[in-house]
């Protein structure tokens, strides 16, 4: 851990001093945010007290190149992650040629249509300690991969190679934003003494561990079109779970839980197209036999490979100066059993509303994500301030819920929060 910090600090500071003796093909840019957020509990206490400061930058040896580094120092005051964190977000360089182009470095990789949601867009895994309510900039992790973009007319052709997997980053249990899994179900009924919970191992470091994907894109009859592959390791780990009988009648059972990371084969596809004055966009993933817990006794782990379908069809308009989007997202098992812990169908609805006013210094935004099956949901109020160039002034409240108990949303009841943030570019 000291290691990679002190190489990060190294890497910034090579950085800062080609910008300062290197001649004007160095650019540097980035922000200054301050980010308050408050419990909206009974106790009103503070939820997160942060600064961060951005620092990115571009170099331009020549017109086939280009340089690219982005970090961020990030000093957290309260919470769960206080430690000052220094992050190399992304560095990378691309080459770029006749009929194709090449990004060699840590990059994010950005695939999809889908509004607050993530179905296709799965090739870079996510940081989750702040739950899906973070800038989508910061949930998104670098990894180091190669990508190639091969041009052909109005087609594109995008393959991406990434030698060595790395898993979403989650709260520890017990934190703030920490997500209900298995393990907090079988405590209800079995004491943590019969309960055994192995460390959980990543895919070794081997060529034959790595993952790669490919993405064809074009443009014909006013639609543009996407169709991808991409054969990765799950980001997120399926909790085996092997019981067995002990002697005590009133708790027959004993559980070891093994988590593990599996391996996945995602097919997807995208759309978008206008009709008249509303853009009209889709998106659909095939997740090839996906973890899926189970109550069936005679499984030996309680883990069943299912496929599984996740599709988005979203509209949105923009009368006037105003923005309107909606979503509507559908996630369906097609070979499904009654013993599986999930459901067969989960629908799910997002809305977006937003209108400027004052020449677009003054900006309020309504976002919300309602789930019509577990009937739990994530609304968020802002308004945004942009009183001179470069800072912006965000006030806002995230509220959760729902009616069912440990659901996406609902399992984060008690953390409402208002914020406030208040960010200087450069």
């Amino acid at each position: 851990m000291a290691k990679s910090y002190v190489k990060k600090i190294f890497a910034l500071g090579l950085l800062i001093f080609a910008v300062t003796h290197t001649s004007a093909q160095v650019e540097l840019g980035g922000y200054f945010k301050n980010y308050n957020a408050v419990h909206l509990n009974k106790n009103y206490d503070y939820l997160i007290l942060r600064n961060r400061l951005r620092l990115n930058f571009n170099y331009l040896p020549s017109e086939y190149a280009l340089g690219y580094a982005s970090f961020d120092v990030k000093n957290d005051h309260i919470g769960d992650h206080k430690d000052l964190e220094l992050t190399l977000r992304e560095m990378y360089i691309d080459l770029y040629f006749e009929h194709y182009d090449l990004r060699i470095g840590k990059q994010q990789i950005v695939w999809g249509e889908a509004d607050g949601l993530f179905i296709t867009d799965i090739v870079n895994p996510l940081d989750l300690r702040e739950f899906i309510l973070a800038d989508f900039e910061d949930i998104r992790m670098g990894i180091n991969s190669i990508k190639a973009q091969f041009y052909f007319g109005n087609s594109r052709l995008e393959s991406i190679w990434i030698p060595q997997f790395v898993p979403a980053k989650f709260s520890a249990p017990g934190e703030t934003w920490a997500f209900y899994t298995p393990i907090d179900e079988i405590a209800k009924s079995i004491p943590d003494s019969l309960i055994m919970v192995y460390n959980i191992a990543e895919p070794k470091k081997r060529l034959k561990n790595s993952e790669y994907g490919f993405r064809y894109s074009t443009h014909f009859w006013g639609i543009d079109l996407a169709l991808s592959y991409f054969y990765t390791w799950d980001d997120y780990p399926v909790f085996r779970q092997y019981y067995k009988q002990t002697s005590n009648p009133f708790i027959p059972f004993s559980v070891t839980i093994k988590p593990e990371y599996d391996r996945l084969t995602v097919l997807g596809g995208t759309f978008a197209s206008t009709i008249g004055p509303l853009v009209i966009r889709g998106e659909g993933a095939l997740y090839q036999k996906r973890n899926f817990y189970t109550e069936d006794f005679g499984d030996n782990d309680r883990v069943v490979q299912k496929d599984f379908l996740n599709v988005m069809v979203g509209a949105e308009i923009s009368p006037g100066d105003a923005f309107i989007s909606g979503q509507f997202i559908q996630e369906k098992i097609p070979d499904y059993d009654d013993q599986m812990v999930n459901d067969e169908i989960v629908n799910t609805g997002t809305l977006l509303l937003s209108k400027p006013f004052l020449n677009e210094t003054i900006k309020p935004e309504i976002f919300a994500i309602y789930n019509f099956t577990h009937e739990d949901y994530w609304v968020r109020f802002s308004v945004k301030y942009y009183p001179v160039d470069g800072v912006e002034i965000i006030l806002a409240a995230d509220i959760l819920g729902g009616k069912k108990e440990n659901k996406l949303f609902s399992q984060f009841d008690e953390n409402d929060n208002v914020y406030l943030k208040i960010k200087y570019s450069f």
